[in-house]
């Protein structure tokens, strides 16, 4: 079975989302208010486009638009893992469709 190909405002959120993750992000032990601030901003960008996240002992997810991703290290490194995924997978249905 072919991986599901994401929608076109699925890719554009991807992007929206890389943009975001690639402003600067100071580490909570140099600047706790600043960490603590993008990150409530990355959960309510996550929950606006309808998605849901998860952080708990064992690490982070996030499920969005019929995917989801993983991480251990951080909520940030799940939204990563998630656009890695969406990215791959619309690469895999472009290619798939050139070559029909």
């Amino acid at each position: 079975m072919a991986a599901k190909a994401p929608s076109k405002a699925t890719v554009e959120f991807a992007n929206r989302l890389s943009l975001f993750l690639n402003q600067p992000w100071p580490p909570a032990h140099i600047d706790r208010a600043m960490h603590d601030h993008r990150l409530a901003a990355l959960q309510r960008l996550i929950l606006e486009w309808g998605g849901a996240y998860e952080s708990n002992g064992m690490g982070h997810m996030i499920r969005l638009n019929g995917f989801k991703a993983t991480s251990t290290s951080h909520l940030a490194g799940a939204c990563r893992n998630w656009i890695t995924q969406v990215t791959l997978k619309a690469a895999a249905a472009s290619m798939a469709g050139a070559s029909a």
